[in-house]
């Protein structure tokens, strides 16, 4: 499985002054760091077996960067978004979507084609597997016995002319293995071994919460293009005001959905309800506000809408595994920690 990496630059600044720089560092292991000009850090593509790539991204930008991918074979995709955020478009689907930092997602498309867009002045922690369907059916030993309905058109081959997408939200147990392709203290035939299976485990963990969304979602709603627009066009709208946000109905009406239609469609979407993607839009942002620690917890709750200290605790712990004060404990730590 060939990707290739075209980046480009807004404000018509010449791609070939700022374009990462290619390194070779293993058979296995190709490396783009980032120009001075550009930013620092890097992206790293590791191909554990033909057909098996994993990405992972590590850097700050200094500019606006595109980032155009473009392959000619199809695989089925894992995102995990760790820092960062910005816009994505895959070539077949006519509208951008957003992706933000705790996000975690799930794709294939007939072809690899694709934008990507990194604001200036963003950092981007990232890791993306991509796996040929051919590959993954042979993983499962053809068994697709666990394997959520809507995904199984992917493997048995009824789908590879269609999309599939499914976002969802970095759970705990994803972030331990997340951080095992930043800390990999190995190198050659050992790192290669543990960093494939934390692949294999984070695909575990992804597809579990798909089945568990599955289970919630009931039947499946069946919807078009227009409709799969307008829910992340609400779920946009979502993000702009967490303190106060819209009712389901204001929301509903604001994108000419029917309310009930919208909540299927959450659910399809993005694997849970308006109000379930709202609760974890408002634990996302309160992490990252007590990790700032400008706000003590009692203010951070306020500050997404929470008016019970005790509530915002509790969903708190049930999302990331820790609670508000040893989040912020747990940060300050490493703040201190001399380098």
């Amino acid at each position: 499985m060939d990707i290739d990496f075209k980046i480009d630059l807004d404000h018509g600044l010449h791609l070939e002054q700022y374009s990462p720089v290619q390194q070779k560092e293993s058979p296995f292991e190709t490396c783009w760091s980032l120009t001075k000009d550009l930013g620092s850090g890097s992206i790293r593509k590791i191909e554990p077996r033909p057909g098996f790539m994993i990405f992972i991204a590590d850097y700050a930008l200094k500019e606006t960067m595109i980032t155009s991918v473009a392959s000619n074979e199809s695989a089925v995709g894992f995102g995990f978004l760790l820092a960062g955020s910005g816009w994505a478009k895959a070539h077949t689907v006519p509208y951008w979507g957003a992706f933000r930092e705790g996000k975690t997602s799930v794709f294939y498309y007939p072809d690899q084609n694709g934008t990507m867009k990194d604001m200036k002045n963003s950092r981007r922690r990232s890791i993306s597997l991509l796996v040929e369907p051919e590959l993954f059916n042979c993983l499962l030993k053809g068994s697709l016995d666990g394997i959520p309905k809507t995904f199984r058109t992917l493997l048995d081959g009824s789908n590879l002319m269609g999309g599939y997408n499914q976002d969802g939200w970095i759970t705990s147990l994803m972030s331990q293995a997340l951080e095992s392709f930043f800390l990999c203290p190995f190198t050659g035939s050992t790192r290669l071994l543990l960093l494939e299976s934390k692949a294999m485990e984070l695909i575990a963990l992804r597809l579990s919460q798909l089945m568990e969304g599955e289970k919630n979602q009931g039947p499946d709603p069946g919807l078009g293009a227009l409709d799969i627009k307008k829910i992340h066009q609400a779920a946009n709208r979502l993000c702009l005001d967490l303190e106060n946000p819209p009712t389901l109905f204001e929301l509903a009406a604001s994108e000419g959905i029917s309310h009930a239609k919208l909540n299927r469609g959450f659910h399809q979407v993005f694997g849970t309800t308006v109000f379930g993607y709202l609760r974890m839009l408002r634990l996302h942002k309160a992490k990252q506000l007590l990790e700032q620690g400008r706000l003590n917890v009692t203010e951070t709750a306020m500050a997404v809408g929470y008016s019970s200290l005790s509530s915002f605790a509790r969903a708190f712990f049930t999302q990331y595994g820790i609670t508000p004060n040893q989040c912020m404990r747990k940060k300050a730590a490493i703040a201190r920690k001399p380098a």
